[in-house]
């Protein structure tokens, strides 16, 4: 048997030093690594104890999101729009926050504000936080 979900997280978890340049990196993880051509669900993910998601998280430097908003970021994935709900002050109250306690390696959660901002209201489906909303789900 293969171990999909471990098989894709090793991969993530060397991808920086395979693919090194952050464009190269963000190719893999849109192609190969897509966890949903994968059919590899989240529940499954977090049942299987491979950190995932984590490794994921640790790709994501601040130097990495800049590098998708640079020009050459922008030459080879095309920008996406910020929905309006991602503009709220509830989110970026959350994003703030668990940017900081990441940083700062910390394990307790900031459940405070995602209940701030999983109660500001439902915004119509063209201007939801989806990304916002899963992230205050994983924490509340």
């Amino acid at each position: 048997d293969d171990c999909l979900i471990g098989i894709s997280c090793c991969a993530a978890f060397i991808l920086p030093f395979t693919r090194p340049k952050f464009r190269n990196m963000a190719r893999t993880i849109d192609e190969d690594h897509d966890v949903i051509v994968l059919n590899m669900s989240f529940y499954d993910a977090t049942r299987s104890g491979f950190p995932v998601f984590g490794v994921y998280d640790g790709i994501s430097t601040s130097e990495y999101r800049a590098w998708m908003d640079s020009e050459e970021g922008l030459s080879y994935f095309a920008a996406i729009p910020e929905p309006k709900g991602c503009g709220t002050d509830e989110a970026i109250a959350l994003q703030d926050q668990i940017h900081e306690y990441r940083e700062a390696g910390r394990r307790d959660i900031p459940v405070n504000l995602a209940s701030a901002f999983l109660l500001q209201g439902e915004a119509p489906a063209d201007e939801r936080c989806r990304m916002g909303e899963a992230a205050a789900y994983l924490v509340w």
